[in-house]
């Protein structure tokens, strides 16, 4: 497999290089770090939902949305990115989208523990030591990929993420409940000396090898960053940036007589999950649901699906409808059930 080694890139080229390699039906191993700070946020938040735009305009940290689910990340030189892409056919992509999560989670176990760091896995695949999160991992399919990512927070200034991240969503993106909570944690937090990156970059890339086999060193060519221009054209549009906003901009009020719109959420063991829903009052049914949140569904599109299905349905019947999806549709939804977007619909 070709690993793309770099100790410090641009920070948009920390998302670009897989976005693109993952279109290409090619494996790679990316390991690198961002120049400068910016935030990352999952594909199903609604941006205004996740951060605070305002400061994040004030103080000029760059947003991008990925094709992956999972909630907002900060990122900076104190971070390190690895990101896997492995074609859908790779032996290791087999099976269940969870299943290729914890494989690909064990040589980042194997690499804190050589460290000293008592690492664990808690549902849903989140890394932790002594209850405190270590990093942030996700699955997603891109193109014709499997891509598995993770952020290994190195250092990290904790009193940061409040101005940047809403309430709701830093609750559940951090991992803790409020901004003074100390369950966020970083590697230099955990060790006694911080190893220099070159010596986190060997590790990596050593324990990688046992899993993924022989890595050949590869230089960003110039057919990789043709593809990473293809992507910054499309992701970093304002169009993609905000996709899900107009849908989301249903207001908490009364639309016309009869209809209302009803703002609910529900935080479930796979993530949070924020329900916008479109309410004859009149009929007493559904007219239409916008979900949005930082958890994950394979397929991606099935959000739609899920939502499609709500139209029209009334309140006594959405569980059932809910099911009926799951059971028509091979849905995976690590840690959620139809029952979890149920209680985000608020009909309890």
């Amino acid at each position: 497999m070709d690993i793309y080694r770099m100790d410090s890139v641009p920070w948009m080229d920390t998302q670009l290089f897989y976005h693109a390699r993952a279109r290409s039906e090619h494996s790679g191993l990316f390991l690198f770090s961002p120049k400068s700070p910016y935030v990352c946020v999952g594909l199903h938040q609604v941006l205004e939902q996740a951060v605070h735009l305002a400061y994040c305009k004030e103080a000029q940290v760059p947003l991008f949305r990925r094709e992956m689910g999972g909630g907002t990340v900060y990122l900076d030189e104190g971070c390190l990115c690895c990101q896997i892409v492995l074609p859908r056919a790779h032996p290791l992509a087999q099976g269940s989208h969870q299943a290729f999560h914890r494989r690909l989670l064990q040589p980042l176990l194997d690499v804190y523990h050589a460290l000293g760091v008592a690492a664990t896995v808690r549902p849903v695949n989140v890394l932790e030591v002594n209850g405190r999160k270590l990093a942030d991992t996700g699955v997603a399919e891109i193109g014709t990929s499997v891509v598995f990512s993770a952020t290994l927070f190195l250092n990290m200034d904790k009193t940061l993420l409040p101005r940047l991240f809403r309430a709701a969503n830093y609750t559940n993106a951090a991992g803790f409940a409020d901004p003074a909570s100390q369950e966020l944690t970083s590697l230099n937090r955990e060790v006694k000396e911080l190893p220099e990156k070159t010596a986190l970059f060997d590790l990596l890339e050593q324990h990688w090898a046992l899993l993924l086999g022989p890595l050949v060193p590869r230089e960003i060519d110039a057919t990789l960053r043709d593809g990473a221009e293809d992507v910054r054209i499309r992701l970093c549009s304002p169009v993609w940036l905000f996709r899900g906003e107009r849908r989301y901009r249903l207001r908490n009020m009364r639309v016309r007589t009869g209809i209302a719109v009803r703002h609910h959420l529900f935080q479930s063991p796979g993530g949070l999950i924020q329900a916008a829903v479109e309410f004859d009052e009149d009929l007493y049914r559904i007219i239409s649901v916008f979900f949005s949140g930082d958890f994950f569904i394979y397929p991606s599109e099935a959000l739609f699906w899920l939502e499609q299905a709500l139209e029209g349905v009334y309140p006594e019947d959405t569980l059932a409808a809910l099911k009926k999806v799951y059971k028509m549709l091979s849905l995976e939804t690590p840690g959620i059930s139809p029952e979890d977007w149920y209680k985000a619909l608020g009909f309890d």
